[in-house]
C-alpha cells in the first residue's frame, strides 16, 4: 500500500494486488476528499477534477508496464 498527495491537489491510498507468482495484476486507488468525477482531468470538463490524481496517465503507466505477454504475464 502506497500513500501520498498530488501537489496542491488531494490524498490517495494506492494498492496493488498481486497473483499467486507475486506479479501485480490490479491496482486499486482511493483518492481522499474526491467527489464523484474523473481524476486528473481539465477544469474545462464536465464531471472531472483537477486536483488529481490523473487516472488516465496511472492506467496507462499500469498497462504499459504490465503489457499482454510481458513479465511472465499470459
Amino acid at each position: 500500500m502506497e500513500q501520498g498527495r498530488v501537489t496542491n491537489g488531494h490524498a490517495y491510498t494506492r494498492t496493488s494486488h498481486h497473483d499467486a507468482k507475486g506479479e501485480p495484476r490490479l491496482e486499486q486507488w482511493r483518492i481522499h476528499g474526491a467527489g464523484h468525477a474523473w481524476a486528473g482531468g481539465s477544469a474545462r470538463g464536465s464531471y472531472t477534477d483537477p486536483k488529481g490524481p490523473d487516472a488516465a496517465k496511472e492506467m496507462l503507466r499500469f498497462f504499459y508496464r504490465h503489457r499482454q505477454g510481458e513479465r511472465g504475464a499470459s
